[in-house]
């Protein structure tokens, strides 16, 4: 069984039961910081342009783009909603596991989780038990690939879409030069 095989069959077997509840208790915490982080991240001003954009795109009305009264398709409250979410930077952060890392620092895990699974659970018209589930899940598989991806991107600054940015931009430079050093 291949690594993405491991994962699918983790999060098909883990179910609401399987989780602490201390783990749920949590959960609910981020989930609640995330929606207010949110909210105040609508109003700053990349926010209000993705929110014009999205509007004017319309669309099936499947799930609610947080703070407004109005419903997007789903991909769409995605999309507007992970922006807010982040807009401010105030969003949570992940610890390491990893010895390796110092810092400890490696993602903002609530924001883009939150705001898949919200959209979609409202889409599909999912439980309050099978939405924490799926935050989770979510969570932790993410954090897992944050770490794996380089448990040691954060001492350089970086997150990790910036730290894999960097690494493509070394790798297409490396190539179309042919040589292993950065200038």
């Amino acid at each position: 069984m291949g690594l993405t095989q491991e994962v699918a069959h983790y999060v098909a077997k883990t179910s609401y039961r399987d989780i602490p509840s201390e783990v749920i208790r949590a959960a609910r915490g981020f989930v609640l910081d995330g929606l207010g982080v949110s909210l105040a991240g609508l109003t700053e001003e990349g926010s209000r342009i993705v929110l014009n954009h999205v509007r004017q795109m319309g669309g099936k009305e499947e799930s609610t783009v947080l703070g407004t009264g109005f419903k997007v398709p789903a991909p769409k409250a995605a999309l507007i909603n992970g922006v807010s979410g982040h807009a401010m930077d105030y969003d949570d952060t992940q610890l390491s596991t990893s010895k390796e890392a110092v810092y400890g620092l490696l993602t903002h895990p609530t924001t883009p989780v939150l705001h898949a699974a919200l959209p979609m659970g409202e889409k599909e018209k999912i439980s309050g038990e099978e939405f924490l589930l799926a935050y989770i899940l979510g969570v932790e598989v993410e954090c897992r690939i944050a770490d794996a991806i380089n448990p040691h991107h954060y001492q350089s600054g970086f997150h990790s879409t910036a730290t894999m940015a960097d690494s493509v931009r070394r790798w297409r430079w490396e190539k179309s030069c042919g040589s292993k050093k950065r200038r």
